[in-house]
């Protein structure tokens, strides 16, 4: 049994991925996003960081501080597991799970991730759209502010730490997914996905990702989060928002951008006019250098 981590940047189709993996009967439904996991990884990063001031006087060590934090995070997923059994596989999301992805590794070595990736203008111009939306006072209402350098440093982060990953072992478990290359050529991103799951997926209808959901999407008022809600949650595959941050980032943003955000254009074939150039599917993942600087 393997337990797969979706990850990637917020607006970035990390739904649509998850639900996608979902649709497998090998796998629990397309479940809320795994929060409560994402805390204990923080506590476990926060202990482990400032071990040597606080961690002494309850752990001999490191390695049984680890230990500790492994046994709390086994059954976590033990008891999650088991909320949908018989299913072998558990597929998880929580998107700023993604920013601490190598801590996860930690504490569940034979874990697998799948990062979804789409153009930075695009989730960009998507953020700027949810904090219209979002109630004040909130957290992310700065979104708004059109800060782009701020922005694109907010976009780098969700991905820095899987890119500069030195651990060999950790890389060979990471599958990066383009979402334009998903929405546009299903078949041959879901035998990609297929192939590095081990377990057969089969969109064919393009709603696939759906078909095995315990979201109720319109209860999302309950829990105050409704700006972040997607019009296409539920529905087929589409290539309608790739492109979306024409008329919606002026030139002078988008010249910003485009300094802040070269080195990721060139990790992730961004940034050339022609938005469907971006569909190319990915590398191995293995083949994109550690040594990149985010």
């Amino acid at each position: 049994m393997t337990t797969f981590f979706v990850g990637g940047a917020q607006r970035s189709g990390t739904t649509l991925l998850q639900g996608l993996l979902c649709s497998s009967e090998k796998t629990n439904p397309l479940i809320y996003e795994c929060f409560l996991l994402q805390h204990i990884v923080d506590a476990y990063r926060r202990g482990r960081n400032n071990f040597a001031e606080f961690g002494p006087a309850y752990f001999t060590d490191i390695p049984a501080f680890q230990s500790f934090y492994r046994r709390v995070v086994a059954d976590y997923l033990d008891q999650t597991r088991a909320r949908y059994a018989p299913a072998e596989h558990l597929v998880l999301k929580e998107t700023n799970l993604t920013r601490v992805f190598h801590d996860v590794y930690d504490l569940v070595p034979n874990a697998k991730y799948i990062i979804s990736v789409r153009d930075p203008r695009d989730v960009i111009a998507s953020l700027i759209e949810v904090a219209e939306k979002l109630p004040k006072p909130n957290t992310n209402r700065w979104f708004a502010e059109r800060n782009m350098k701020r922005l694109a440093g907010y976009y780098k982060g969700f991905y820095r730490s899987v890119l500069v990953a030195p651990d060999a072992n950790f890389r060979k478990n990471l599958l990066f997914v383009k979402h334009e290359a998903l929405v546009t050529n299903p078949a041959r991103e879901v035998a990609r996905i297929s192939e590095f799951t081990d377990f057969p997926l089969a969109p064919e209808d393009g709603t696939a990702a759906w078909k095995r959901n315990e979201w109720d999407f319109d209860d999302m008022e309950r829990f105050k989060i409704t700006g972040w809600r997607s019009e296409l949650w539920g529905k087929e595959m589409s290539t309608k928002n790739i492109g979306k941050f024409r008329g919606k980032l002026t030139a002078e943003e988008l010249a910003i951008l485009d300094e802040e955000l070269a080195d990721v254009y060139i990790i992730f074939g961004y940034g050339d006019d022609d938005v469907s150039a971006s569909t190319a599917t990915f590398a191995a993942p293995h083949q994109v250098t550690p040594t990149v600087q985010l």
